[in-house]
């Protein structure tokens, strides 16, 4: 399963929000702040994905799921350099903006790479369909918290 955008009106001058929550999860929840993934403040109905602000504060959440959930699945402690992780929108890329983030082999610590782009033509962020998964949870248990 592969992550699915929506988009919803906001009652703040009508600007418009991109997240992953769905319909009835965001009708029962809201949507908190971490889980919204842009922000389109235009005149009328976005064009496209790509007319969505990066909220920062999306990135923060990306950074926690890395943290809390795909670094303790990673065999550390074999090369003792650097894990990438790569977007999975276009997996052969070799574009700076693709990775995700590094991780050390060594200690876990983990570096959100300042270029990555959670928004682009070829799509939104994709951990590979396993960790999409996981992310759908993780940002749906942020929601669902009162």
């Amino acid at each position: 399963m592969s992550l699915k955008p929506y988009i919803f009106t906001t009652d703040i001058n009508g600007s418009y929000v991109l997240t992953f929550i769905d319909p009835d999860s965001a009708g029962r929840y809201g949507l908190k702040n971490d889980v919204i993934l842009g922000v389109y403040s235009g005149s009328s109905f976005p064009s496209g994905v790509l007319d969505f602000k990066i909220n920062e504060d999306f990135k923060s959440t990306v950074a926690d799921f890395i943290e809390r959930v795909m670094v303790p699945e990673l065999q550390l402690g074999r090369s003792g350099g650097w894990i990438y992780l790569i977007d999975q929108r276009n997996p052969e890329s070799q574009e700076n903006f693709d990775i995700i983030a590094g991780v050390s082999d060594e200690t876990g610590e983990v570096r959100i790479n300042p270029n990555y782009k959670l928004i682009t033509g070829d799509g939104l962020i994709s951990f590979g369909e396993d960790f999409d998964d996981k992310f759908l949870k993780f940002i749906n248990g942020i929601n669902s918290v009162n």
